[in-house]
């Protein structure tokens, strides 16, 4: 699917892919079920993705998603309107703050500095 000369898919078109990839892989994960097709498709994406950038983007482009996939399950419970005590909210609330401030935006700052675009973000302590 995406060789190396096959040029036609954008980066954005492989980023995104990869993490409809990534997302499949883990519900079939959740939900028990075989999931070696897709991940062998995720690996070719992560080999392309190495490949037309040298290595590093794609690193932090999986990274990155993960992060994102951190948060979104703590933050699951209270989207969903679950009852947790208060020491469970306050508990997952300094984990999403802890996984936005050391990964998520280091690794969304790695992306900016590779791909000479947006912006480097700092956070205050």
């Amino acid at each position: 699917m995406f060789s190396s000369l096959n040029r036609l898919y954008g980066i954005g078109d492989v980023i995104d892919r990869w993490f409809v990839l990534l997302h499949k892989i883990d519900i079939k994960m959740h939900n028990g079920e075989s999931f070696d097709k897709e991940a062998q498709e995720s690996n070719m994406v992560k080999d392309y993705l190495s490949e037309v950038t040298g290595g590093d983007l794609a690193m932090h482009i999986e990274q990155l998603f993960l992060a994102n996939h951190d948060i979104w399950t703590l933050e699951s419970d209270l989207r969903q309107g679950k009852q947790i005590s208060d020491e469970e909210a306050g508990r997952k609330s300094k984990l999403i703050r802890e996984i936005n401030d050391m990964r998520r935006v280091a690794h969304r700052n790695a992306i900016n500095r590779i791909t000479r675009t947006g912006y480097t973000e700092e956070k205050i302590k």
